[in-house]
């Protein structure tokens, strides 16, 4: 019987992309270690092991200039990362227009897209 092939070979590095918008949110920490838990768990289930984690705390999703999004953005484009997991599609923006955008940026880019975890 053929051994399957470890997912990591398929993963440069797989970035879990972590916000919440209020300071209230942050100070709580319960969102952002919500998101990051089940992150880590999808990724321990699948055997991926090349993960970093990127967090924008406090910060509005409306505003594209935040930076742990940037950082995410130019980890994609500059070919470091092949996967994208995000908890949920507003985590990376809370405009369609702005999250479709980035989708269709990174897309070629990556082995897999942002997934949704809940």
């Amino acid at each position: 019987m053929s051994k399957k092939p470890d997912i990591q070979t398929f993963h440069k590095k797989a970035v879990g992309y972590l916000r919440c918008s209020t300071s209230v949110q942050v100070s709580d920490g319960e969102t952002l270690e919500r998101q990051e838990s089940m992150i880590r768990r999808y990724c321990e289930d699948r055997g991926i092991q090349n993960l970093q984690i990127i967090k924008d705390e406090g910060l509005s999703g409306f505003k594209n200039n935040r930076p742990g999004f940037q950082l995410l953005k130019q980890l994609c484009r500059t070919g470091e990362v092949s996967t994208v997991i995000v908890y949920d599609l507003s985590r990376l923006s809370r405009s369609v227009r702005d999250t479709l955008a980035f989708i269709e940026d990174v897309r070629p880019l990556l082995v897999r897209q942002s997934t949704q975890l809940h």
